[in-house]
């Protein structure tokens, strides 16, 4: 009976893997940045500040869209 050998997946593309660490950054400063910004919220009703309401949710799409081109990459360069 054979064992499989499971790798860990490994990007061979140099810049590719140089992008996927640059994007990863920047989610984690944005989720900081998000973080930051619920804490200071939590002193203020988030309803009664409209700016703050904005801010919030351009913060959470921001996130939400370099998640998904982290995964896309990861996706589309599999082989």
């Amino acid at each position: 009976m054979k064992k499989k050998h499971y790798t860990k997946f490994q990007i061979k593309d140099k810049v590719l893997r140089n992008e996927l660490g640059r994007a990863h950054g920047m989610i984690i400063l944005l989720v900081i940045t998000l973080m930051a910004v619920l804490a200071i919220s939590s002193n203020y009703t988030i309803t009664l500040d409209p700016m703050l309401t904005f801010i919030t949710i351009l913060l959470l799409a921001v996130v939400g869209l370099l998640s998904l081109s982290v995964v896309a990459t990861i996706l589309m360069n599999r082989k």
